[in-house]
């Protein structure tokens, strides 16, 4: 039988669901954190975009693009609306930039683990041995695509990024004595 280390008391009598106020072009909104419900929906919705081949590896992805406005589409309401939740389609209109910001948020308000799961999942796609594409050639395409296409706006933020964290680990400067 396994030791248990913590046995201090669970205690959730008085908690706040955490509420943000949001405006988007003047239209007022609530971003909410995700009910246990949203959660398992937005968790079920990442996993059925991974398809596993007969040797158990990601085989392919599919639906990706979908998750960031998915998740906020669980949390945001409508306050001018009854507080209804706010429909992904009104979501997906808005600019990306929007989009993945309230994404964000989501997850942080609602303690939803990793950083960005969907990112970290298409890398691990796209860095397996086996991969038809390469995560290096799909940046070159989508670096490559109109700038306007929405379709590969969250690819675009993606990778604009890793660009910035690699930039912030090199090294800055020229070491002395290497003239």
């Amino acid at each position: 039988m396994p030791k248990i280390h913590n046995l201090e008391p669970i205690n959730y009598d008085d908690f706040e669901t955490i509420r943000i106020p949001v405006s988007v072009k003047g239209f007022k909104y609530t971003l909410t954190e995700a009910t246990g419900k949203a959660a398992v929906d937005y968790r079920n919705a990442a996993l059925a975009c991974t398809k596993l081949g007969p040797t158990g590896k990601p085989s392919s992805i599919v639906g990706l693009g979908g998750l960031e406005p998915l998740l906020v589409s669980l949390c945001l309401t409508d306050n001018a609306n009854s507080d209804r939740p706010v429909p992904k389609q009104t979501i997906m209109s808005w600019p990306a930039r929007i989009q993945s910001s309230l994404f964000t948020r989501a997850k942080q308000i609602s303690d939803l683990g990793e950083d960005n799961p969907e990112k970290d999942l298409l890398k691990k796609f796209l860095t397996q041995p086996d991969s038809p594409v390469s995560f290096d050639q799909l940046k070159e395409y989508v670096d490559n695509t109109d700038a306007d296409n929405d379709d590969w706006s969250s690819l675009r933020l993606w990778f604009r990024e890793d660009d910035e964290d690699e930039a912030k680990n090199e090294p800055s400067g020229t070491p002395a004595g290497s003239d």
